[in-house]
């Protein structure tokens, strides 16, 4: 991946993580393709499945689990059209694990594993989870990668007032909600633009809102574009080099 001009790093959040094929759809437009690209959870779905080859449309219909090994098959990352890199933690270790070798599959689903939810990958020693516990949006392993320009999409731009927590699960999830975005927050000056998606869903769960998502992040990609291409401009003089069709 070394001597790499652009670099996206799309962030977890669950079935507001659908933003991304909207984002992505925005940038093919303009015939913006990233040259790496690095996903947590649902940004590792959408991620790798672009990074292989899948189309926007294919990716519109993604409904569950079981599709993204039909539209990807047993490709391994090394094998994909864009350098990808999904983003995992092993909760024996605490350790961060990049996955930018080995089964697409695989690397994927470890990287959206919640227990309870979808169950954790078992790989050698390592028990493996999502990867928003330590990373939600992965923007320094592009730069370790070599991007000179990073854009992060951030699936949710503030803490949603939501209905009453009632039962231990809702109290659970929202409590991991609220931590998560604190660790967000702290840690969004590290790319060189973020795309905040002002995010109207009121449950990241649901599965009958990807619509909502996908148009909220083509909506706001849209809007951004120009101001997107300016700054990596400014940061590389030769920006005019990378605009090519997927």
């Amino acid at each position: 991946m070394a001597n790499k001009t652009f670099g996206l790093a799309l962030g977890a959040g669950a079935m507001r993580g659908m933003c991304h094929i909207g984002v992505l759809e925005v940038l093919e437009q303009h015939n913006l393709v990233p040259d790496m690209i690095s996903g947590t959870s649902m940004g590792a779905v959408i991620g790798g499945l672009y990074a292989a080859g899948v189309s926007i449309d294919q990716m519109k219909e993604i409904k569950s689990e079981n599709i993204i090994r039909e539209l990807c098959g047993d490709i391994n990352i090394e094998d994909c059209k864009i350098p990808f890199v999904a983003v995992a933690v092993d909760v024996v270790s605490g350790k961060t694990v990049y996955f930018d070798k080995g089964n697409l599959t695989d690397a994927i689903r470890a990287s959206y594993a919640v227990p309870g939810v979808f169950a954790p990958v078992k790989m050698g020693n390592m028990l493996l989870m999502d990867g928003g516990l330590k990373e939600r949006i992965p923007v320094n392993i592009l730069r370790d990668k070599g991007a000179k320009y990073v854009v992060g999409v951030n699936p949710c731009e503030s803490i949603i007032e939501g209905k009453y927590p009632a039962s231990l699960p809702e109290q659970i999830g929202r409590m991991f909600e609220i931590m998560d975005w604190e660790i967000t927050r702290n840690k969004l000056h590290e790319a060189d633009f973020v795309l905040s998606i002002k995010s109207k869903l009121m449950s990241s769960a649901n599965v009958s809102e990807a619509r909502i998502a996908y148009e909220q992040g083509y909506e706001a990609a849209a809007e951004n574009i120009e101001l997107i291409k300016k700054r990596i401009h400014r940061k590389d003089k030769k920006f005019s080099g990378i605009f090519r069709k997927r």
